[in-house]
């Protein structure tokens, strides 16, 4: 394999990652699901799964920026997600 060709290479500060997921139908997610967030939250294991959804326009990519309405809450907690798609294959055109 020939060596890479470093006059062509992008430096990961200039990149800007976009979401990994745009536009999906429904977001559904599981809330408080491994005991330490649990703890964390002075919560109580839940019976049964604690399941919400969340807007699609919910969705940022890498180091954006979380905006929120501080008239509705002055607080977020932070996390992070795991995503499964499911759906079918999609097919790219080569460049």
């Amino acid at each position: 394999m020939p060596p890479a060709d470093d006059s062509k290479a992008i430096s990961l500060k200039d990149v800007k990652f976009a979401p990994s997921v745009v536009n999906p139908s429904k977001i559904i997610a599981i809330g408080l699901n491994y005991k330490g967030h649990i703890r964390e939250s002075k919560g109580k294991l839940p019976k049964f799964p604690l399941i919400f959804s969340k807007f699609p326009n919910s969705i940022i990519g890498h180091e954006d920026f979380i905006e929120w309405d501080k008239n509705i809450t002055k607080r977020v907690d932070y996390e992070a997600e795991l995503a499964v798609v499911i759906g079918k294959k999609l097919t790219l055109p080569r460049l």
